[in-house]
């Protein structure tokens, strides 16, 4: 539908802008590292 174009041109913008924003293991990673540091600064 038209939530659905909109989402896959908004990725695609994305993707144009940053192609390596998608690689799930950096983003794990980057996320892993956000939380610990959140927890270590509590």
């Amino acid at each position: 539908g038209r939530i659905d174009q909109d989402v896959s041109a908004a990725t695609k913008d994305v993707n144009a802008a940053e192609p390596t924003i998608f690689d799930d293991e950096e983003v794990t990673m980057t996320m892993s590292h956000t939380l610990i540091k959140m927890k270590v600064e509590k």
